[in-house]
């Protein structure tokens, strides 16, 4: 027979458990919003895409090569985070995931190379733009003779002076 003691200890950590089951499922479910939403911004970047594979094959490459762990550890460090939902003044704010990062860094560098669609090539035969957020920076160029170019980087400081 357990004593009132021991029977409020065993309520305690069942309620425990169904809380942490509760986080989990949350977070659960939130990375299942994230692959749901890399999911369908992939399926539009290979509609639109789809006929230059030299921009797909640099994304591609891009996103396998950069290291989203690295940011995630370092906006961790940093307590870097990033408006989640709600309104600006009294939202949710948490670090990104790996998986947030990587959507948000497909979305950055598509923005960016549909942004050069709409641009004229300079004189050199270059046309590229930027795309930003976070801490995040897409940089795309396409050339008319060399390919395409792309480049992800994640920015904690940066200076630029103009000349006057």
């Amino acid at each position: 027979m357990m004593t009132d003691e021991q029977i409020q200890r065993e309520q305690r950590e069942i309620l425990d458990e169904v809380r942490a089951l509760g986080d989990g499922i949350r977070s659960l479910e939130k990375r299942l919003d994230n692959l749901e939403a890399m999911y369908e911004t992939n399926e539009t970047d290979e509609e639109e895409y789809e006929t230059d594979n030299s921009i797909k094959s640099c994304i591609k490459n891009t996103m396998n090569n950069f290291d989203f762990a690295k940011v995630h550890r370092i906006m961790e460090f940093l307590d870097w985070k990033w408006h989640i939902q709600g309104n600006v003044d009294d939202g949710v704010y948490e670090v990104p995931s790996v998986e947030k990062l990587k959507e948000e860094a497909l979305t950055l560098l598509n923005a960016a190379f549909r942004d050069t669609k709409e641009k004229e090539f300079d004189s050199y035969g270059f046309r590229e733009s930027i795309a930003a957020t976070g801490g995040l920076k897409a940089w795309a160029c396409e050339s008319r003779d060399e390919g395409n170019f792309c480049e992800l980087q994640f920015v904690a400081e940066e200076w630029r002076e103009e000349p006057v």
